[in-house]
């Protein structure tokens, strides 16, 4: 009867607030009353933990203690697998990450064969295994010509022979690339690949995605009286990599991505 008289009132109060959150129409006072709703449903989880240990305390391991036991020891199990979980996606990000930064690091002829140690850190990757690779074999546009651990063909050539081992060539990786770095070259790699494989590249792998070619047009452009972004080059020779490679028919285009492209030279 405790645990519902303190159901009861705090349900009708997270329900007001979610009520009240979405008749608010919107922005940051609807967001609000989300997050008083979550503070009552913890303020409930709080509360209904601590009567159940309270329960569990004064009763013992008497009949009218074990359901308190039962749902304690659940709660228990429940946190220790999401700690446990969360701790091995940790590792598995670490040993990605750091699997990666060692290929890096690999002399250009043992490559091939860490490659193939790579196992799913290739063939499967994790997001925390595509930033491994984003991280340590990309191109940080930050960094001077020259300065990074390995040359634009080094870099090219690496990514080439993980694409041949069988790493997908997703969207994340091409977006990395394309509109992270400006890489021509690594674009047109993965563009390919992407052609090479057909439908087994998946039902996203687009050719010509639209998300990515916004944001580079924005890069690649300069504004009337404005001098050119110093990287702007890099981007627009990116985007004629996308134009050249994957766009086959230009009349598919919205009028804005067909001007601005025009604008740039790269349809006529």
């Amino acid at each position: 009867m405790v645990l519902l008289y303190l159901t009861i009132p705090l349900a009708l109060l997270a329900a007001g607030f979610l009520i009240l959150g979405r008749t608010t129409g919107g922005g940051w006072s609807s967001l609000d009353y989300l997050v008083y709703a979550m503070a009552t449903g913890a303020v409930w989880a709080v509360a209904a933990l601590g009567y159940l240990g309270w329960v569990l305390v004064r009763d013992g391991w008497q009949a009218s203690g074990i359901p308190a036991a039962v749902v304690l020891a659940a709660v228990a199990l429940a946190a220790a697998g999401w700690w446990y979980a969360r701790h091995a996606e940790e590792a598995e990000c670490r040993a990605a990450q750091q699997f990666y930064a060692g290929l890096s690091a690999t002399p250009a002829a043992d490559r091939p064969e860490a490659i193939r140690a790579g196992g799913r850190w290739v063939a499967e990757p994790s997001g925390c295994a595509i930033d491994g690779i984003r991280t340590w074999l990309g191109r940080d546009p930050l960094v001077p010509d020259g300065a990074a651990p390995l040359s634009d063909g080094e870099r090219v050539a690496v990514l080439a022979l993980l694409l041949d081992a069988g790493l997908p060539p997703g969207d994340r990786l091409l977006r990395g690339y394309a509109v992270e770095d400006g890489d021509p070259d690594a674009t047109r790699l993965l563009l390919r690949r992407r052609k090479a494989l057909g439908p087994a590249a998946g039902a996203d792998a687009e050719l010509f995605p639209d998300d990515i070619v916004q944001p580079l047009i924005t890069r690649a452009r300069t504004m009337p009286g404005q001098a050119p972004a110093p990287d702007a080059a890099r981007y627009r020779a990116t985007l004629a990599v996308l134009v050249e490679e994957g766009l086959d028919d230009p009349s598919a285009l919205s009028e804005w991505t067909r001007e601005r492209l025009t604008e740039l030279g790269l349809l006529p």
